[in-house]
């Protein structure tokens, strides 16, 4: 399986209804589900709908079964489709969004009544047009580490106290601290904005003065 998801459509995972043929026993629904329902999440007032992957926005309209929609192209064969959402996306048509990007709130919407149950996300993949069971997909995406987070901001934070700058900037840091833009800390350290601010303003002046 060459192509894959980077992201859930929504999180937690909780799969309603499965790919394939069905009987909800409710009258008009379809027989045949061209995708999966994902269930909200109880925990929240609202539910975020994601891209599973990097892509370019397709199409983002209403329709009377469907109710707000939106598609997103992955590739020249892959294609993505999030249904029932509250409202329209703020996402025009051409729109590049990447993995993990909210692209609308899970919701109900449709003019037909039997379509208008719990609030939940229809999600499709399509291989060249035709819908694919996009469950198997989803299992492979990985839920997030938390002892390798911790373990990356440990690394970040290890970085920030490294008294020597690198060897390529060694030069320009040594001539900004001489002209007082820096005061020499931290080279290779994060900066707040307030702290970007401050230098930037020290460089003004110290080119004026030159």
């Amino acid at each position: 399986m060459t192509f894959k998801f980077d992201s859930l459509p929504c999180a937690p995972l909780r799969i309603t209804s499965k790919f394939g043929k069905r009987n909800t026993g409710i009258a008009g629904a379809s027989t045949y589900h061209q995708g999966i329902d994902l269930g909200r999440d109880f925990t929240k007032s609202k539910t975020e709908i994601t891209s599973v992957k990097g892509g370019i926005i397709t199409s983002n309209y209403w329709n009377d079964y469907r109710g707000w929609v939106i598609t997103i192209k992955h590739d020249s064969t892959y294609t993505t489709l999030y249904q029932h959402l509250a409202e329209k996306s703020s996402f025009p048509v051409g729109s590049k969004v990447v993995a993990g990007e909210a692209i609308g709130i899970m919701g109900n919407s449709s003019n037909k009544a039997v379509l208008k149950v719990a609030t939940h996300l229809h999600f499709e993949l399509r291989e060249k047009g035709i819908p694919i069971d996009p469950e198997k997909y989803l299992k492979e995406v990985k839920p997030v580490d938390e002892n390798r987070v911790r373990q990356i901001i440990k690394e970040e934070l290890q970085n920030a106290s490294v008294t020597e700058p690198s060897k390529v900037l060694k030069s320009t840091w040594d001539e900004a601290k001489t002209k007082g833009i820096t005061d020499g800390s931290r080279p290779q350290g994060y900066a707040t904005r307030e702290q970007v601010i401050a230098m930037v303003i020290r460089a003004v002046k110290a080119f004026i003065e030159k």
